[in-house]
C-alpha cells in the first residue's frame, strides 16, 4: 500500500515539475522571440535612415503579433515626434537623427497563472 502512494506521489511531483518547466521555457520563447523582432525593427530603421514605410512596416509587424510599439523621431533641430501607430508617421524624415524605439509585449507563465506586458528600449541611430 505504501508502494501505491509513493508512486502516485512521484508522479504528482515529476507531472507538477514537467508543467513548470514548460511554462517557463514558453516563457523563455516569447521573450526571446520578443527581443528578435525589436532588435530587427531596429535594425532595419538604421539601414533605411527612418524611411517612413518601414516605420509602418515595423508598426503593422508589431501589431500582427500582438505588441504595442512605439517609435519617437528626434530631429537635428531638437525637436522630436512621437508615433504611437502608423498614421502619425510624419511624411519627411530626412531631418531625423536618432528614434527611441520602445515595444510592449505580453508574457504569461499559464501555469503559475502570471500575465504581465514587458517593454524593450532601445536606440537606432
Amino acid at each position: 500500500m505504501s508502494q501505491i502512494i509513493k508512486t502516485y506521489m512521484g508522479l504528482f511531483i515529476l507531472l507538477s515539475i514537467t508543467f513548470a518547466a514548460a511554462g517557463i521555457l514558453s516563457a523563455f520563447l516569447t521573450v526571446a522571440d520578443a527581443q528578435d523582432i525589436h532588435q530587427n525593427m531596429v535594425n532595419e530603421l538604421e539601414n533605411s535612415d527612418f524611411y517612413p514605410e518601414v516605420i509602418k512596416e515595423c508598426f503593422s509587424l508589431a501589431q500582427n503579433r500582438g505588441y504595442s510599439l512605439e517609435i519617437t523621431l528626434y530631429q537635428s533641430d531638437y525637436t522630436s515626434i512621437c508615433c504611437k501607430n502608423a498614421d502619425e508617421i510624419p511624411v519627411d524624415t530626412e531631418e531625423v537623427v536618432y528614434a527611441k524605439v520602445e515595444l510592449q509585449f505580453p508574457l504569461q507563465l499559464a501555469f503559475y497563472e502570471y500575465e504581465e506586458r514587458k517593454s524593450l528600449c532601445a536606440y537606432a541611430r
